[in-house]
């Protein structure tokens, strides 16, 4: 399977494609921390609870079943995906293309390779995680996105505020 990704405004939505045909999708929603996605015939559900919390619930589609958990590490940046009893690590790679990243658990693995001006669109090689799981990955990616975005205007509106009042 030639599986890509491509993402849409800033993490808030990702489309999965084999070749030209669009096969998967995750819709993110940062601001009441949920998303939703369907691949490969799974429908799945992440929820991010409450500012500061470094968790997030993998849930089936209407929220009511507990499937996993995602829980954030912000140095490094990685994480543990936890998904019907077993562990995946979410690292960053430290090589090109700059933006990538791994999903794996030691037996399988998945590389998301990213392509294009600020990584917006990208390969997935050996693409034979669970379905859930590499959803999860694209989750993950989004959440430390939305978390860089946000420190970053945030830091834009201290200094804005310091320059006003310095005048």
């Amino acid at each position: 399977m030639n599986l890509t990704w491509k993402m849409l405004g800033l993490a808030r939505e990702y489309r999965l494609f084999n070749g030209r045909q669009i096969i998967g999708i995750l819709k993110n929603d940062f601001w009441n921390r949920k998303a939703y996605g369907e691949f490969k015939g799974f429908l799945v559900r992440f929820e991010h609870q409450g500012m500061g919390k470094k968790k997030a619930w993998i849930l089936d589609i209407e929220g009511e079943k507990v499937l996993g958990t995602i829980e954030f590490s912000t140095s490094p940046r990685s994480a543990t995906i936890t998904y019907d009893g077993e562990g995946f690590n979410w690292n960053t790679l430290h090589e090109k293309p700059r933006g990538s990243w791994l999903v794996g658990n030691g037996e399988e693995e998945s590389r998301y390779l990213a392509e294009g001006s600020l990584g917006s669109q990208g390969k997935i090689t050996d693409a034979y995680l669970p379905p859930v799981v590499l959803l999860a990955g694209l989750y993950v990616r989004g959440y430390f996105l939305a978390r860089r975005v946000s420190i970053l205007a945030g830091l834009f509106f201290i200094g804005l505020m310091m320059g006003y009042m310095a005048s």
